[in-house]
């Protein structure tokens, strides 16, 4: 997986706590998150993302969700099916299970971000 993605979602897909159309950028973390105890489980990387109601016609886009996914193994070793795949895992329950599959997404150039109010 590249160092990092920023992409919208197909809207069939519901995130909890996430309204409308999302925003989500996914990134990989620096390593300053995971403590002695993380390393001594084995997880020696992570995955950052952060959700964001986005609204098109205003411009307007919102933060509302986010956090890590601590893993044992490092981002740039991983697929991007692989990171959406955990990703999937890391913000789906059993009652609202979400599967991300590369169909579901429309990666968008950061460049093209610049309008919006983030």
């Amino acid at each position: 997986m590249k160092s990092e993605m920023w992409f919208t979602l197909s809207p069939d897909i519901v995130i909890e706590g996430v309204e409308g159309q999302a925003l989500v950028y996914l990134y990989e973390g620096t390593g300053d998150n995971l403590l002695p105890e993380d390393r001594s489980a084995g997880y020696v990387d992570y995955l950052n993302y952060d959700f964001y109601d986005l609204d098109p016609s205003t411009g307007k886009c919102e933060e509302r969700d986010g956090g890590m996914v601590m893993l044992k193994e490092y981002v740039s070793d991983l697929s991007e099916p692989q990171a959406l795949a955990l990703l999937s895992e890391e913000i789906g329950s059993a009652d609202n299970p979400i599967r991300i599959k590369p169909e579901n997404i429309t990666e968008i150039d950061p460049l093209s971000l610049t309008g919006l109010n983030i």
